[in-house]
């Protein structure tokens, strides 16, 4: 505990220091820069629908967060611009779709990418090809920016005392003069004003009501409310910057014991192997088999291909979850043992990959039978991003300097951008007419509840729709949006283009 608490005293030394270093008119900047921040930051996000304010915000923001270190950073890596086509791609989504789903994703994940892009130009010595940069993201969001946020009150102090002698009081003193000189003749020029024009006479003589229609129009909790609420996010900015001005040293991982005997281990693998190599053979010549096999009495086969899809997207996770867990702690003892632990893994990552088609192959027949929904979209999806994962492990199995969380983590982050630009509803809306067409079968009420980015195909599609219900519908949608829809920072193309 003593030592913990001596590093605590010397990087709050080491800070002290370079807080000292630094030029007064540079703690001013970030300050100011802040606090307008913050008012922006409350101005854009008020309850009110984010459109383009995101992409204007994140865009300040992050040039604020280079402004401020812009000595100490190298903007050459080519996997920080890879992360900033990222946050772009996010930010873009909140000016052309609708979907809920991914726009509440988007939100949470940009203040991620941001730390992540932060850390990659400014902390070099950092290994953010590695799950500790997690770590390093979180300190970057939650304790380095609240452990910093005080300190703008500290400067702030500083700006006021700041050259504070004499010469202020002087000057304090011949304004107090001047205020008291111009009081008559303020009042020898508001006569002759008033004089000359009637409006501007007609609202002095009422300053009364004047302010009184002014007060009725304030809410003062509303007012003490917004106060607070920049108070607040700018100092939350401030420390966030703030903190970039210190050096951040990468967390030491504690190097794991390996414990777990490779013949139990082995045992596990070689049962979970016969279990599932059963499990394909009955699956293959029923699931895939289809009509050709007979099933028992009580099972048909449409509802024998849509059942299970869930449990089969679990296992396949316990799987992954007991293959991470077994080669981050087995103890090899020899060759021969190693390579039949990578057969034994390699085996059970082939019946994973088998049950994902399986989990897949299902759900495309749920899908036939029912339609397709932005959740099983996202099924799909999640099954692909999964599979490329599964092959990352078959060859990090074999060839063990394949850095299988770098190559992973592109992939999710390609993938995700892909997501984004896809109109995901108007494909949705897509398919179920193609299936409508096929077997005469539509959830019409899901369709019409999905968002605007669908409007064209379900107006092409409207007679399909209970045309009378449809229009219903959009015309009190569209008076809803005229009502709410009425700032210039909410902008949405889609939304626009359904006013239109």
């Amino acid at each position: 505990m003593k030592n913990d608490k001596s590093v605590i005293d010397t990087n709050i030394n080491i800070q002290d220091e370079i807080d000292s270093e630094i030029k007064f008119k540079d703690k001013l900047k970030i300050i100011i820069a802040s606090i307008l921040l913050g008012i922006l930051f409350r101005y854009f996000y008020n309850g009110d629908s984010i459109g383009i304010s995101e992409m204007i915000f994140v865009s300040l923001f992050t040039l604020a967060c280079v402004y401020s270190v812009k000595d100490n950073i190298n903007l050459k890596s080519k996997f920080s611009n890879f992360i900033l086509l990222f946050i772009f791609i996010m930010c873009l989504n909140f000016c052309i779709y609708n979907n809920n789903l991914i726009k509440l994703f988007n939100f949470f994940l940009i203040p991620i990418a941001i730390s992540a892009y932060i850390i990659t130009i400014r902390y070099p010595n950092i290994d953010y090809m590695s799950l500790k940069v997690i770590t390093q993201i979180r300190k970057r969001l939650l304790n380095f920016p609240f452990n910093n946020m005080k300190k703008i009150f500290y400067f702030s102090k500083q700006a006021v005392n700041f050259n504070k002698t004499r010469t202020n009081h002087d000057n304090i003193k011949n304004i107090l003069i001047g205020v008291v000189i111009s009081i008559p003749l303020l009042v020898i020029i508001i006569t002759l004003l008033a004089s000359a024009d009637m409006m501007f006479d007609y609202y002095i003589r009422n300053i009364k009501d004047l302010y009184e229609f002014v007060v009725a129009k304030i809410n003062l909790a509303d007012i003490v409310w917004d106060i607070a609420m920049v108070i607040f996010f700018s100092m939350y900015f401030f420390g966030y910057m703030w903190s970039l001005k210190y050096e951040c040293e990468e967390d030491k991982i504690k190097e794991y014991y390996k414990w777990l005997n490779p013949v139990t281990i082995l045992t596990i693998l070689f049962l979970l192997c016969c279990i599932y190599l059963l499990f394909s053979i009955i699956q293959s010549s029923y699931l895939y088999g289809g009509n050709k096999h007979v099933l028992p009495s009580g099972f048909s086969y449409s509802r024998y291909a849509r059942q299970g899809f869930f449990e089969l997207l679990t296992v396949a996770l316990i799987n992954f979850s007991i293959l991470i867990f077994s080669m981050k702690n087995v103890k090899i003892t020899s060759d021969k043992i190693n390579k039949i632990l990578k057969i034994f893994y390699t085996m059970i990552l082939v019946f994973t990959g088998n049950m994902l088609f399986s989990a897949n192959y299902k759900l495309t027949i749920y899908e036939q039978a029912l339609g397709f929904t932005r959740l099983r979209v996202y099924v799909h999806i999640f099954l692909f991003v999964l599979s490329i994962i599964l092959v990352y492990g078959l060859i990090n199995i074999w060839k063990k300097e394949f850095d299988i969380f770098k190559f992973s983590l592109i992939s999710i982050m390609t993938i995700y951008m892909i997501v984004n630009c896809i109109n995901i509803d108007k494909m949705i809306v897509n398919m179920n007419i193609q299936r409508y067409n096929k077997t005469g079968k539509l959830d019409k009420e899901y369709i019409r509840s999905l968002s605007y980015d669908a409007i064209d195909v379900i107006k092409d599609n409207q007679y399909k729709l209970d045309e009378k219900i449809l229009k219903q519908e959009i015309k009190e949608e569209k008076e809803y949006l005229r009502e709410s829809y009425d700032r210039w920072y909410e902008y949405n193309y889609y939304k626009s283009k359904f006013l239109d």
